[in-house]
């Protein structure tokens, strides 16, 4: 009788503490180390933790996380799915989800996490300012202004939501309207480089090139890395009259990449 109770006892002991124990300790660990700088460790301690409470959902947020840091998004995908099916109402796996699916360009996907938020939270600034840019990319650009409305409504200098609202307006062909949302955001902060070449775009709309090169020489100082302002530049000189200038401006946002950020 003795050996059995001692032989329940180990068990009961052996339980408790890979129950307990070790999920606390391995989590605790985790922190520590990214604390201290070693991401690659904390990622083998929060494997090790699911290893034994697969159902813990903060460490796979945490691990997906990591992914995310490391550039493996797909494995970061993966975490955070069994985040977000462990813990459904949790918002932080969803948006953070959405934003890989965004840079993955997989927007349907986005809007779906970011409509999830918008229904669970009753104001959600963040989540709406993310889906207006969603909108914007999709197409619907009404959308995506009505979004930056409501944000606006209760924070008037949601710098965001201003630059969104201004590129959904432009892209409606509205560019007196554009033109001064990104007026108001230079007013807040004069050296936005993503306002500018937004305010540049529009000038070239308007056919109003000689400022739109002019604000794109004032970007290029800001910024020489700025692609749009290469290309705004580009098709203000050509209708300037200006070819072989307007070429190697050309060339050189060909060279950094331009349409990502057009």
């Amino acid at each position: 009788m003795q050996y059995l109770i001692t032989f329940l006892v180990i068990v009961v002991v052996f339980y408790f503490c890979r129950r307990f124990v070790l999920p606390f300790w391995y989590q605790y660990s985790a922190l520590s180390l990214l604390r201290s700088g070693s991401p690659e460790k904390a990622v083998v301690q929060l494997t090790k933790l699911l290893s034994i409470s697969p159902r813990y959902p903060i460490a796979w947020y945490y691990r997906g996380l990591l992914m995310c840091e490391f550039g493996r998004l797909p494995d970061a995908l993966h975490d955070l799915d069994q985040a977000i099916r462990l813990a459904p109402r949790r918002l932080e796996p969803l948006f953070d989800r959405a934003k890989i699916y965004m840079e993955l360009e997989k927007y349907d996907q986005a809007l779906e996490d970011l409509n999830r938020i918008a229904s669970l939270h009753p104001f959600p600034i963040q989540a709406l300012l993310t889906r207006s840019a969603v909108y914007i990319h999709l197409g619907n650009y009404q959308k995506a202004e009505e979004d930056c409305q409501w944000i606006l409504k209760r924070d008037p200098e949601q710098i965001g939501a201003i630059i969104n609202r201004g590129i959904a307006r432009k892209k409606q062909g509205n560019y007196d309207a554009a033109i001064a949302d990104f007026t108001f955001v230079l007013l807040l902060v004069p050296d936005s480089v993503l306002a500018l070449n937004q305010y540049a775009a529009c000038r070239i709309e308007k056919e109003e090139y000689e400022q739109a090169v002019h604000i794109c020489d004032h970007i290029i100082k800001l910024d020489p890395w700025s692609a749009p302002a290469y290309y705004y530049r580009s098709l203000g000189k050509e209708k300037l009259n200006l070819p072989e200038e307007a070429k190697k401006d050309f060339d050189k946002a060909v060279e950094l990449h331009y349409e990502k950020y057009i």
